[in-house]
């Protein structure tokens, strides 16, 4: 996709400093779909390819987030699977951090929240 929205990878970057990380390596998966969720993930370096059943919806560059449903919603679980396809290095935050987040980067937010609306227009578009 490229057209794909993002973070500002600086922004990313910097969260990555203080927050943790994920490595994962070509074709693990880092949820599935029906998986509960705890956590959203940025990517920092690699690509992770979003898939609804056997459809690959989207490939996701650095800078691109995803997850940000169960934030939103704790009882809700995973209604996509992510898998990286190359080496991928992820900045993974949990409720808590999330929010830390977002106090810490203001923008990290309404960045967010423009990453989920460009998702939402996309879904029903297609």
């Amino acid at each position: 996709m490229s057209d794909q929205p993002t973070l500002a990878l600086q922004t990313i970057q910097n969260l990555a400093q203080k927050h943790p990380v994920e490595f994962h390596q070509p074709g693990e998966v880092i949820f599935r779909a029906d998986d509960p969720g705890d956590r959203v993930y940025a990517i920092v370096e690699g690509c992770v390819e979003i898939s609804w059943g056997e459809e690959v919806y989207e490939r996701l560059q650095p800078g691109c987030c995803f997850g940000f449903d169960v934030m939103i919603d704790r009882a809700r679980r995973r209604y996509c699977t992510a898998t990286a396809i190359e080496p991928v290095k992820l900045l993974s935050l949990d409720r808590e951090r999330f929010l830390l987040a977002i106090q810490e980067f203001p923008m990290f937010a309404l960045e967010a929240l423009h990453i989920m609306d460009q998702r939402l227009r996309s879904v029903k578009t297609r």
